[in-house]
């Protein structure tokens, strides 16, 4: 699109210096060429090629426990500028509810990792949980996911229950096989 209107204007340019009396209307035209290609150019190698990943550092949790996860921005057409890139990161229920959310702009060069990090509320049931990623970058958005699993507190109700069974059976073998004697 840009390409288009830079032609259009360079064609009325040497249109209107085409007149008799005007200096080097042609060197003029030219000049305005260059330029247009220049800032055309210098559009193009500015761009970059964001791409990203995300990985929970820890797949089992407990509730209260914090959840880490590491978002890898690379910019394969790195030239030298940085670019700002905004996170919106989220952690998710095993429903998909959304338990809380944070979110921070980060600079990116050529590559970075960064560690994001929310904490899994008490009382948390058991089950697969969800860390997403919204990300905002110069050439749109993206959004990651990895999941963990958060244990629920150790239940001993049924140890509780089946000890005094398993003594009270040991007492009574015992006291049949003196009985025998």
């Amino acid at each position: 699109m840009l390409v288009v209107v830079i032609l259009v204007l360079a064609f009325m340019y040497m249109r209107a210096t085409r007149k008799k009396g005007s200096a080097r209307p042609g060197m003029l035209s030219i000049a305005f060429l260059v330029f247009a290609m220049i800032v055309l150019l210098a559009g193009q190698v500015h761009s970059q090629d964001i791409t990203a990943g995300l990985s929970v550092v820890d797949k089992n949790l407990n509730p209260g426990d914090e959840a880490k996860a590491v978002l890898s921005i690379t910019n394969k057409n790195y030239t030298g500028y940085r670019t700002d890139v905004f996170a919106r990161y989220s952690l998710l229920d095993p429903a998909g509810n959304l338990i809380k959310s944070e979110s921070g702009t980060f600079p990116v060069s050529d590559s970075r990792d960064i560690v994001l990090k929310l904490t899994v509320p008490q009382g948390s049931s058991p089950g697969a949980y969800s860390f997403m990623v919204y990300m905002e970058h110069p050439q749109g958005s993206d959004t990651y996911t990895d999941s963990f699993r958060v244990e629920g507190p150790a239940d001993y109700s049924v140890l509780y229950a089946l000890t005094p069974l398993i003594i009270g059976a040991v007492f009574v073998m015992v006291f049949i096989s003196r009985r025998k004697r």
